[in-house]
């Protein structure tokens, strides 16, 4: 969850494993409350169901499946029946727990503010144990174009972060190259260079890993924050000046000092979408195996 940058009472729908055993059972659903519970609204609990009450244990294909089907429940905004629960496991408090077994089919609760969420379990008879969360495309009923909310004016911040001073260097400069590639490429008709550029601050903002080496780019359109980035990539970034609590460039500067900031923040009210951006700039090494000494002609017992 936290490498998603999901809160727990954001995930509306717990596709479960569905051990089928007393005891698997009840592990498995106080787990889920355990996590998905916290700062849950009590008349918003969160709904579980298993595919496999539907076409049974794929051993090391059940997780796919379950993928399948919550993918599948997001776009068309229904949760399937979780078929075949006649006597709920009395080792379960279902009284206590925040949690609701969809008996019946169930539309997704929509937030109007945020993608649908979803995790997935497996515990697999294989032996793979997994847990993947899984965000839906826009917030809702309405797919598409008017889905996707306009983007706030004003300025933004693209945050960068890698191991070292050198890839961070590194790291700027293939954003450069992204972002003159997109230039050249004729954008979709749904979708706006603002749109873009704020897809991208979104992306880098909760979609990525924040190492120590640090910058923050602020900037309000594709010329500043190509300067920015010109900046980043010679070693010589502009650093973010505070301007007091709660504005942009404030955290900004707390980012780029390190700070563990609410970077989700930065785009209340907004419903984004997660694209493709550069890849981490790996440092390159060579790695040669070392000559071993020669052995003598001499016999050896």
């Amino acid at each position: 969850l936290e490498r998603a940058g999901v809160m727990p009472a954001e995930v509306d729908y717990l596709e479960a494993h569905g051990p089928g055993s007393p005891f698997g059972d009840a592990v498995e659903m106080n787990a889920a409350a355990n996590v998905y519970g916290r700062g849950r609204d009590p008349e918003e609990p969160l709904l579980v169901g298993s595919v496999k009450t539907n076409i049974g244990h794929l051993e090391c294909a059940s997780a796919v499946a379950g993928v399948i089907k919550t993918v599948l429940a997001m776009n068309r905004g229904r949760i399937p029946r979780h078929l075949h629960l006649t006597e709920p496991s009395t080792q379960i408090d279902w009284e206590r727990l925040p949690v609701r077994v969809t008996t019946e089919a169930t539309d997704w609760p929509e937030s109007g503010t945020r993608p649908r969420l979803a995790a997935v379990s497996s515990f697999a008879i294989s032996g793979a144990n997994a847990h993947l969360v899984l965000e839906g495309q826009d917030a809702g009923p309405g797919a598409g174009t008017a889905g996707v909310s306009q983007p706030v004016p004003g300025t933004r911040l693209l945050p960068l972060s890698a191991r070292s001073d050198e890839a961070l260097h590194e790291l700027a400069g293939r954003y450069l190259s992204w972002l003159d590639q997109r230039s050249a490429e004729p954008a979709p008709a749904s979708l706006s260079p603002e749109e873009l550029l704020a897809d991208m601050a979104w992306t880098a903002s909760v979609g990525r890993t924040h190492f120590s080496c640090r910058a923050a780019v602020l900037f309000s359109d594709v010329e500043s924050l190509r300067q920015g980035l010109q900046a980043v990539a010679a070693g010589q970034p502009q650093r973010a000046q505070d301007h007091g609590a709660g504005s942009v460039q404030a955290v900004a500067a707390d980012y780029e000092a390190g700070g563990d900031v609410a970077l989700r923040e930065l785009f209340e009210g907004e419903v984004r979408s997660r694209i493709s951006l550069p890849g981490y700039p790996f440092e390159r090494r060579r790695h040669w195996v070392e000559p071993l000494n020669p052995v003598g002609s001499k016999k050896l017992n």
